[in-house]
């Protein structure tokens, strides 16, 4: 009995004390996307421009992100045109498997970050001599690691070539 007792344990335990370790899934998650206020040398400013979010393949208002001061509303976007300092957005979701933000590109647009609970998830130079829609795209996978898609949505179908620091989890 007292075998059986010591290999349920055994098994058991680490189980039940890695579960969300090896979960496809991020139980709580507060999702902070930042203009940096900075910008390549080719880039005319520092806009960051965000058309849309998804959580888990679901439309997930961008006004009710909370943002600081510098975001505005207009022509169905919101943005932080060419700031001072940094201007964040965040939003805290429960029970998460992907995230998609869908940036614009443009010839004035900055560098933006995008953290999930602290952690740089990726930093992403906007810039583009024409304009673009642009992909991020995080997902959570049952090995614990997070696989992670940045794309131009209709040119590059890999990770964007001029974005050399990716952060990560």
């Amino acid at each position: 009995m007292e075998l059986l007792i010591i290999i349920a344990i055994s098994i058991l335990l680490p189980y039940t004390m890695l579960s969300e370790r090896f979960s496809n899934h991020l139980a709580d998650a507060t999702i902070v996307i930042t203009d940096t206020a900075q910008k390549n040398s080719k880039s005319g400013g520092t806009d960051v421009r965000i058309a849309r979010m998804r959580i888990d393949d679901e439309e997930f208002p961008l006004d009710k992100l909370e943002k600081s001061s510098g975001w505005r509303y207009e022509d169905s976007i919101w943005m932080a045109v060419n700031p001072g300092s940094p201007e964040t957005m965040t939003c805290h979701v429960t029970d998460v498997r992907r995230v998609e933000i869908y940036f614009q590109r443009h010839e004035g647009s900055g560098i933006a970050e995008v953290s999930i609970n602290g952690k740089r998830a990726g930093r992403i130079d906007l810039y583009s001599p024409t304009w673009k829609d642009f992909e991020f795209n995080m997902q959570w996978t049952g090995s614990w690691d997070v696989s992670r898609v940045i794309s131009d949505v209709f040119r590059y179908p890999f990770l964007d070539r001029t974005t050399k620091d990716r952060g990560g989890l």
